[in-house]
C-alpha cells in the first residue's frame, strides 16, 4: 500500500490467482466504510519484478514458479 499525492490517495497493489479473485478482493475493499471508489489498472505483460513477495498464487505456487 502507498499513501500518494495527486487524484489518488491510496495505491494498493494486489497479487491474485484470477480475475474472479481480483473481483473478490475490489468488493471487499469497496465495502470498507470511508471508501468512496475504487479503480483497477491490470498489467497486461511484466518484463522485469524488482520485488518478490513470495505471495501463493493457485495451487500454492508463486507468481515467479507459475511464469518461470
Amino acid at each position: 500500500m502507498r499513501v500518494t499525492a495527486g487524484q489518488y490517495d491510496i495505491l494498493v497493489e494486489l497479487v491474485c490467482a484470477d480475475r474472479r479473485q481480483l473481483l473478490e478482493l475490489t468488493n471487499r475493499i469497496r465495502s470498507l466504510t470511508g471508501v468512496a471508489s475504487t479503480e483497477s489498472f491490470l498489467y497486461l505483460a511484466l518484463w522485469k519484478q524488482l520485488y518478490d513477495w513470495g505471495a501463493p498464487v493457485g495451487n500454492g505456487r508463486t507468481v515467479e514458479e507459475r511464469v518461470g
